[in-house]
């Protein structure tokens, strides 16, 4: 019985509308700015003819620029991590970054593999091709479900109440649920959808930017 009563009090410091909307903030600028770091460097990369290394103990052809090098594993365990953020903070308010993070990585990083081909490179054609059906089937199969509004505004308020959804269905269900929070559902209000939408464009914004300073600061 204690070890019952003791279980929600673990989760009530999470329980409010601030740390949703921190939550949902930091994961997405932490993730954006992952991305767009992870695509500069598959620019970069692609630039210097699809390869380099950096470091060994190999004569090495072609060396990769210091922001590649450093650049390459941070941003993808960065991503893993905000990921993370996003689940345990954010907790199912604003924008789920863990629907959209595989679509945005796969149709982001075709576009470097489609300008690559511009200068004749098959295979910048086959691999960016790849990519974008990777990135694209996932969220044209989600459209095709049920509440495809979910995948903008999220399925929970900053309060944490639910948001009322024609029927569960896997748009729901990554969205996510978790005990200890309120699950009374709602509907969506107009704030609701400007705190929600707001939060990600102000995110992103400030992702972009900030990988952008920190590429040239280590370029």
């Amino acid at each position: 019985m204690e070890s019952r009563s003791l279980a929600p009090m673990a989760w009530a410091w999470r329980d409010s509308a601030v740390v949703r909307v921190l939550g949902s903030f930091v994961s997405w600028a932490g993730f954006v700015l992952c991305f767009s770091l992870l695509y500069h460097v598959s620019y970069a990369v692609l630039a210097l003819g699809g390869s380099c290394a950096s470091g060994g103990p190999y004569a090495i052809e072609v060396e990769c620029p210091a922001a590649v090098a450093l650049f390459a594993p941070l941003s993808i365990f960065g991503g893993l991590l905000f990921g993370g953020v996003a689940f345990l903070f954010a907790q199912g308010f604003g924008t789920p970054l863990l629907v959209w993070a595989w679509p945005i990585l796969f149709v982001g990083l075709s576009v470097p593999f489609f300008v690559s081909a511009v200068s004749g490179s098959i295979s910048g054609i086959v691999v960016g091709l790849l990519f974008l059906a990777m990135g694209a089937a996932p969220v044209w199969l989600l459209l095709r479900q049920p509440d495809p509004w979910l995948l903008l505004l999220g399925g929970r308020n900053a309060g944490g109440r639910s948001f009322a959804a024609a029927g569960e269905g896997p748009t729901t269900r990554l969205i996510g649920r978790r005990p200890g929070a309120v699950t009374d559902p709602v509907a969506p209000t107009a704030a609701d959808w400007m705190l929600s939408l707001g939060v990600l464009g102000i995110a992103v914004a400030s992702g972009v930017v900030g990988a952008q300073g920190l590429w040239d600061l280590a370029s």
